[in-house]
């Protein structure tokens, strides 16, 4: 279970892209006007009011999101992918985060006090999957090494809260690489890996991305 201490909690699927529209609809903004999104309060409030309108604890989001409404302005404009790789969960600061599925810390990396980052991130290589999990926007303090073999249900690390997650609104990035892909981005800069790419890429993405939701749980 990914959250063990949220056992019970009622989670449910939220679009943030969709969201985002609808509330510059709702509040008159137009594209020509900052974006509220990108603002670490802004965002937090209106995902909160939204959980609880649909009688939710938390939420998460989907697997190749289309964010390009909800990310206008910010660095992803210079290339237009807005194509969210992996899948968030919109949890407090501080919750503690546990492994689904047996496996190796491969690394971990910050790239605080950088906004609009990684914050602190932590890739698990899985034994029983060709699989690279790597969760993001975590509490800087991590007790793992690369090497630490992991069982399920083994914390791996905690939600970090802006600005030690990368200066995002306080959420989990759970991003599913395969192994073969991984050892590729692993040829050049670690921090090159992004937790974006380009829809004219979504074939590509897909295969080397795959739904993280397969190799994690809630319940």
């Amino acid at each position: 279970m990914l959250f063990p201490s949220l056992k019970g909690q009622r989670f449910g699927y939220l679009g943030l892209n969709a969201l985002a529209e609808r509330y510059f609809a709702d509040n008159n903004i137009e594209s020509n006007q900052p974006n509220p999104f990108l603002d670490v309060e802004v965002c937090g409030r209106v995902i909160t009011d939204e959980q609880t309108r649909l009688g939710l604890d938390y939420s998460f989001g989907t697997w190749l999101e289309d964010r390009q409404a909800m990310l206008r302005d910010s660095y992803l404009d210079e290339t237009g992918g807005y194509i969210h790789l992996g899948v968030d969960f919109n949890v407090p600061y501080n919750t503690p985060v546990a492994l689904d599925c047996p496996g190796t810390v491969f690394g971990f990396d910050t790239d605080v006090p950088d906004v609009g980052g990684w914050g602190t991130s932590i890739g698990i290589t899985l034994d029983e999957h060709d699989i690279v999990l790597i969760y993001a926007h975590l509490d800087p303090a991590i007790s793992h090494k690369p090497g630490d073999h992991l069982n399920a249900g083994d914390i791996i690390a905690y939600v970090g809260q802006s600005p030690d997650n990368g200066g995002w609104f306080p959420h989990l990035h759970v991003q599913a690489v395969t192994k073969s892909h991984y050892a590729k981005l692993l040829e050049n800069d670690l921090r090159d890996i992004d937790g974006y790419g380009h829809p004219n890429d979504l074939a590509e993405l897909a295969k080397n991305f795959p739904d993280p939701l397969n190799f994690v749980s809630l319940t």
